[in-house]
């Protein structure tokens, strides 16, 4: 059966009620400074969180019952997967996902308006990767795992900054609502669906069952976040005609989108070592492709475009010839160490 996705305005409109009620009830309650309490956590140090305020304790430890459809075993194989490839995974998301986020437009404005990415696009960072962390573990969404605490967090994360954003006069409905459906869509396939593309860019081999289980993942993972399950799939056919489709309705040049890739490009320039961040414009601008690289301003360097281009060439040829071990462990090395650094 052909697939044929559309997206209305409405969907724009939409967002996560549940969430957003709970917020509404503690600021109205004088009680928002357990929400700040809980936002601060790494999601990856959630597993033993207890709040004092009964209704954010019920909140965060909810596990919805699994529906029908949901298959544990590819959950499994996506964890193995995850493993195989993480510290791959976790470079594409900072290369490659955060800035075709950033290339969605009104999207673009909430993260914007936050200025957290923009004044502190490091701790974003580490943020993103113990959620990923936190989702992508073995047993993250068995009775005692991880993975449903780290999604309500997050859930909680976006009703907070809709809250903020709305009662700031910056935001204009017209929009939608800020971290609406649509946006909370195509930041999921831009972890999921964009990153497989672009190990598969990168040189590696990726097997249709890999791949249908990683899409497998984060299809719960949306679903878990209250994104309308018509939206959603765990294929890869059906993955590049939604993007396809989110791409149209939202890709645009737009000064956010601009403002937050410079503010990405400065802490990279920062962060690495020296000789990479030559590079760094030029590889982000290939990794993403031209169209989106236009549309975030990323800037042409003959020299540097040809020297990164030719380095792909390297690695594929070092990918091919050389068995991939397992990433994991040094992800979780260097991961530890950032978040021993920014919690200085």
């Amino acid at each position: 059966m052909e697939f044929d996705f559309c997206i209305s305005e409405e969907t724009r409109k939409k967002a996560d009620n549940e969430a957003d009620h709970l917020v509404q009830e503690l600021f109205d309650a004088g009680k928002m400074e357990s929400l700040y309490e809980l936002a601060a956590i790494p999601s990856d140090d959630l597993r033993d969180f207890r709040s004092a305020n009964p209704a954010l304790n019920r909140f965060i430890h909810q596990k919805p019952k699994a529906p029908a459809w949901l298959d544990r075993e590819l959950l499994k194989q996506a964890s193995d997967f995850y493993r195989t490839y993480a510290l791959e995974i976790m470079m594409l998301l900072g290369a490659v996902s955060l800035p075709t986020c950033y290339a969605a437009s009104p999207g673009n404005k909430v993260l914007y308006i936050s200025e957290k990415i923009r004044n502190k696009p490091g701790k974003r960072l580490l943020d993103t990767a113990s959620f990923v962390i936190s989702i992508s573990e073995p047993g993250a969404f068995e009775e005692n795992g991880i993975g449903y605490k780290a999604v309500q967090q997050v859930r909680l994360i976006h009703a907070l900054a809709r809250y903020h954003i709305l009662n700031s006069g910056k935001w204009d409905l017209s929009w939608g609502l800020p971290v609406n459906q649509e946006d909370m869509l195509g930041t999921n396939l831009a972890f999921s669906y964009t990153v497989l593309c672009a190990l598969e860019k990168a040189g590696f081999t990726l097997k249709d069952e890999e791949q249908h289980a990683f899409l497998h993942l984060w299809k719960w993972v949306g679903y878990l976040m209250k994104i309308d399950l018509e939206m959603l799939t765990d294929t890869m056919d059906e993955a590049h005609q939604i993007d396809r489709v989110i791409r149209v309705r939202n890709f645009r040049k737009s000064p956010e989108g601009i403002s937050l890739t410079r503010s990405l490009l400065s802490h990279y320039k920062e962060a690495l070592p020296r000789g990479l961040d030559f590079i760094m414009e030029s590889q982000i601008k290939y990794l993403v492709g031209k169209e989106i690289g236009d549309i975030l301003g990323l800037k042409s360097n003959i020299l540097q475009d040809l020297f990164v281009r030719a380095l792909a060439r390297v690695q594929e040829l070092i990918i091919k010839c050389i068995p991939h071990r397992p990433s994991y462990p040094k992800m979780m090395k260097d991961h530890l160490r950032l978040k021993e650094l920014y919690s200085e």
